[in-house]
This record gives C-alpha cells, sequence and structure tokens, in this order.
C-alpha cells in the first residue's frame, strides 16, 4: 500500500529500455541503479524501507501491454531520452 490511500503506489518510472542496457563490464543498467538509490534515499527520509512504494517495468513490457489500475501511482516520473522520444515519434506514424 502506498503512502496515499487508494494507491498502490507512490512513484511510477517510465523510460526506454534501451536506456537501462549494460554497458560492457556494469552488472546494472543506470535506470535499476537510479531505481535502488531512490528506494534508499526515501527509504532514508521516511525511516525505514518499504515506506516509499516505486514500480518499474523491471520485466520489459512492451508497448501492447495495458496497465491494470493497480499499477497507478500519486507521482509519475517519466524519465526522457532519445530512445523514449523516438519510440513515441514511431508509435504515432510519423516515422516507418
Amino acid at each position: 500500500m502506498a503512502l496515499i490511500p487508494g494507491f498502490e503506489y507512490d512513484i511510477f518510472i517510465s523510460y526506454a529500455h534501451l536506456d537501462n542496457a549494460t554497458l560492457t563490464g556494469q552488472a546494472d543498467g543506470w535506470i535499476k541503479q537510479f531505481h535502488e538509490n531512490l528506494n534508499l534515499m526515501l527509504a532514508k527520509r521516511f525511516g525505514r524501507m518499504g515506506m516509499v512504494k516505486i514500480w518499474w517495468d523491471s520485466k520489459k513490457l512492451d508497448g501492447s501491454v495495458l496497465f491494470d489500475k493497480s499499477i497507478v501511482s500519486i507521482k509519475y516520473l517519466c524519465i526522457i531520452s532519445p530512445c523514449l522520444l523516438y519510440h513515441e515519434i514511431l508509435k504515432k506514424g510519423y516515422i516507418k
């Protein structure tokens, strides 16, 4: 349960999966590292782990997946990158 009643999650992180790809020698992509660091910093701020619930797509869902109402959050964090913008432009049909 999120901090705010009626929400399952407090924060929803949206990103392009290519942005989370690992470089040679990296154990994790930077989005995963960001998620873990944000979770830790919020835990320090609120006094314990798990107080703030963050949802991020660690399973690489594609754009055809419809999210159910359980993945509704009070805050939406969109990490804008060239990869995400290119994907959105393709979805809209502006380029082929």
